[in-house]
């Protein structure tokens, strides 16, 4: 996950995978050297201008409400158990 320290949003989604049991990292652009550059290539790459920007197994799910979105939908889930990692997801 690329996030902001500071970002509320990033939070929830944090806050959702942690919920999950679901073991990720997080690269806090705002805190990391270079990470302006990271988050310029990174919307460059994406199109997409907001964070969280959540990726699954080199597949990107999106922001804060995407990240809602795939776990209600249960893509979440499938994305996840495609790359063997374990969760609690139902």
């Amino acid at each position: 996950m690329f996030s902001k320290s500071y970002c509320p949003y990033c939070d929830q989604a944090k806050k959702i995978f942690n919920a999950q049991g679901v073991a990720f990292t997080v690269i806090e652009l705002d805190v990391v050297p270079g990470g302006e550059e990271m988050a310029t290539d990174l919307i460059a790459a994406t199109k997409q201008r907001t964070f969280p920007n959540t990726f699954i197994n080199k597949t990107q799910l999106g922001g804060c409400d995407d990240t809602k979105a795939a776990l209600a939908s249960g893509n979440m889930k499938q994305l996840l158990d495609g790359c063997g990692v374990a969760n609690n997801i139902q």
